[in-house]
């Protein structure tokens, strides 16, 4: 015969806990949760149920519900025993409770309640659908965006020890998410700002489904925070006394400053296609010249770039130590970090830059180096701004070789600063 036992399943806690009915039979043992919760202090241990004292007038249902449950788990091994002819194994038994208690049903409902497990089913249910606006499959860097989001909110939960509801989503846990990001995970503002943006597309889709009507995120004060930096890439001429650095006696800074002017000055790829580059996707056509093709991951648009002056040194250098003839690279993350080891060495890099925000109170320092700023994005955006500041060709052309879609997306991404723009209309009267 089963013996059922009642025990907390933190008996030295400082806050309510639930009680656990622990069930034992023929060297099995199943714990199951009822759905009573107390506070350590009200528990008695040796009677297993709750105190009977005025300080916790609820205690009477609260034993009359643990008792009931613990009948009606005695009542259905009785049940499985009789029909089955045996008693059954540990597994056997669970099922029969989950079945007999609809705990599928009722996980489901509380999944429901989590934001966490909600936003986990958005995200499988995106990556096999189309996206309602493009009428294509989410972007792979979309999918990637999310499940950092998701990554950093479990990350909120370990740390403060809570599930995440609906309803926890306030100004409060604003600040503590923000604090997270900022002063335990050392996440740049932007990127805050994309993990804050994405939890808000999290919290909508669950009001538009009417999983929730809690509006917490819509507080006017619970903003994205961004940081917008001016006129961040680098000169024709800056990237040329970059290559000229020399490095011979440091490798790991040789190959990613290599690998960061190939891109700036060659093709403009983001750096989630840079670790795609096939040897087949550099060729020569009938006259001998190099291009590079590729198909960017994000948008599945299809570029072809031609390689030259530094593009052709840097295949050389590279001839027969990589199969694409391109320098190795390493993780996103290390190459930003290494890349501004590079710039610092460069004195034109060492000025200060100003940089804007969205948040009105704030004591950060409104400026920052410029070395501080390059990152592996920096090619891109230094390949379109100093193409279009060239005037050689047409913004249709550059737009060709970045993968841009629309003229406003593109203008949007060039770092030009109005002085320059007026130099460039200048040349129209010289």
């Amino acid at each position: 015969m089963a013996k059922f036992n009642f025990n907390l399943r933190n008996p030295n806690g400082e806050s309510l806990t639930p009680i656990q009915l622990v069930i034992r039979w023929d060297n099995n043992r199943l714990v199951r949760n009822t759905d009573v919760r107390v506070h350590p202090q009200f528990w008695d241990k040796i009677q297993q149920k709750v105190k009977q004292t005025l300080k916790h007038p609820s205690h009477v249902e609260e034993n009359r519900i643990i008792l009931n449950y613990q009948a009606k788990c005695e009542q259905l091994f009785l049940e499985f025993q009789k029909s089955n002819g045996r008693i059954p194994d540990q597994s056997e038994f669970k099922n029969h409770l989950d079945s007999a208690f609809n705990i599928d049903d009722k996980k489901k409902e509380q999944n429901n309640k989590l934001l966490v497990a909600f936003s986990k089913n958005l995200l499988n249910e995106m990556k096999n659908s189309e996206n309602p606006r493009t009428g294509r499959k989410y972007a792979d860097t979309t999918i990637r965006v999310y499940n950092q989001c998701l990554r950093v909110l479990e990350l909120y939960e370990k740390h403060y020890k809570a599930k995440l509801k609906y309803e926890d989503i306030d100004i409060e846990f604003y600040k503590k998410f923000r604090e997270l990001m900022h002063f335990e995970l050392k996440y740049k503002t932007n990127t805050v700002g994309k993990h804050i943006g994405t939890l808000k597309l999290f919290m909508n889709e669950a009001i538009e489904r009417g999983i929730t009507l809690h509006r917490g995120h819509l507080d006017k004060r619970f903003i994205k925070p961004i940081e917008t930096v001016d006129s961040i890439y680098l000169t024709d001429l800056e990237l040329s006394k970059m290559y000229q650095l020399d490095l011979t006696s440091n490798p790991r800074l040789e190959r990613i400053r290599d690998s960061f002017v190939f891109h700036a000055t060659q093709t403009a790829l983001r750096p989630i296609d840079w670790h795609q580059i096939k040897p087949d996707d550099i060729y020569q056509n009938d006259r001998g010249h190099t291009f590079l093709r590729n198909k960017s991951i994000k948008t599945k648009v299809e570029i072809a770039v031609p390689i030259h002056t530094i593009g052709l040194d840097i295949l050389k250098k590279y001839s027969g130590i990589t199969k694409n003839s391109l320098p190795p690279l390493i993780t996103d993350q290390k190459a930003n970090q290494y890349i501004k080891e590079v710039a610092k060495m460069l004195p034109e890099l060492n000025i200060e830059v100003d940089f804007q925000t969205n948040e009105k109170n704030t004591s950060d320092k409104n400026s920052k180096m410029k070395w501080e700023l390059v990152e592996n994005r920096t090619a891109r955006r230094s390949f379109a701004t100093n193409h279009v500041k060239s005037g050689k060709i047409t913004t249709r052309q550059i737009m060709l070789m970045t993968g841009h879609r629309t003229e406003e997306s593109f203008l949007k991404y060039l770092k030009i600063t109005t002085q320059e723009n007026a130099e460039l209309v200048n040349l129209i009267y010289s």
